[in-house]
């Protein structure tokens, strides 16, 4: 499965001893280093070389003693944001927002939540008198999981192949560019797929990991372009994606892509155009943003019914989906 940075985002504590690499005692007012920030955090996480890194103006923390920022990473306009916290000496630093405890749902706990919109908070629960912490998220067993995660997917006019009243319904969040969604899509509709005849459908959704792939940002950009002639056109282009996926190259992308919608039967004029303006890019960032909200942090990450299942294979999806349609039967 791959990962992305944002899957370290959430409560990471760096504890990294910089004294080696700062000019002196970092007080509100002063320079802060940042060559040295970033060459500490290339080295703590592995970030690549060329992966670009800015770090913006330092200001105090609601937290005493602490400055805030906020770093990008990438080149726009995928550029992507992580907010970070250091602490006024220098010393140390970490990848999180400041959150504040508040009440939990179970009586007793306190727990995080985060004073920014679009900021999800670490899964710790704390006991009132701050003597215990509990990492997790209480479950409620009155509340359906497989329920709560369809409530948050879209499938209303989403593309996708198979009958659109088929019981079970395969949701799949990918990057063109993951090796591991390859084996996935491919299985999926060679293993699976035939398995099922006239049950199953498959709901395809974007998810490009801009931060570690170049063009993974245009390939979904390209699928959903093709999506708006047809679904059919759709996932021919992303079967052609992901069958020439390592011999892509960012700058020879839009002439493959091109030919790939050609191939898919896609209006050639219509696609262009949509792919030049990236006019289906609103649909890819409802896409990433509903993956947000699902806690999905690497791909591919499927869901069977709204159940996330914990591997994309045949051996572990077919289960799963024998459990839906038995459950169907039943009602």
């Amino acid at each position: 499965m791959t990962i992305s940075l944002r899957s370290v985002r959430i409560a990471v504590v760096l504890g990294a001893l910089l004294p080696a690499f700062f000019r002196g005692p970092c007080v509100f007012g002063e320079p802060f280093n940042r060559e040295a920030f970033y060459r500490h955090l290339r080295k703590a996480f592995g970030v690549p070389p060329n992966l670009k890194l800015s770090l913006g103006e330092l200001k105090p923390s609601p937290i005493p003693g602490m400055l805030e920022g906020t770093l990008e990473f990438g080149a726009p306009p995928q550029a992507q944001k992580q907010p970070v916290v250091v602490t006024k000496d220098g010393r140390y630093y970490i990848l999180s927002v400041p959150y504040r405890l508040g009440s939990s749902k179970v009586p007793g706990f306190r727990s995080p939540f985060a004073e920014r919109e679009g900021i999800e908070p670490p899964p710790l629960q704390v006991t009132q008198d701050g003597q215990f912490l509990l990492t997790g998220i209480f479950q409620d067993m009155t509340v359906d999981p497989d329920a709560v995660n369809r409530s948050k997917i879209h499938l209303k006019d989403a593309v996708g192949w198979g009958p659109a009243d088929a019981k079970v319904t395969i949701v799949e969040y990918s990057d063109f560019q993951c090796p591991h969604c390859k084996k996935a899509f491919e299985g999926i509709e060679k293993d699976v797929m035939p398995q099922y005849p006239g049950k199953v459908r498959v709901v395809f959704k974007y998810y490009p990991l801009t931060n570690i792939h170049p063009w993974a940002f245009d390939a979904a950009i390209a699928a959903a372009c093709a999506g708006r002639h047809s679904a059919e056109a759709a996932h021919k282009l992303q079967a052609s994606l992901f069958a020439e996926q390592t011999s892509l190259k960012k700058e020879e992308f839009r002439a493959k892509v091109l030919e790939f919608a050609r191939q898919a039967g896609a209006e050639p004029g219509a696609f262009e155009r949509c792919f030049d303006k990236q006019e289906s890019k609103p649909l890819v960032e409802a896409d990433v943003a509903e993956a947000t909200m699902l806690d999905v942090n690497g791909t591919p990450t499927i869901f069977v019914n709204g159940r996330r299942a914990p591997n994309y294979t045949a051996e572990v999806l077919k289960p799963i989906i024998d459990e839906m349609l038995s459950e169907k039967a039943e009602k």
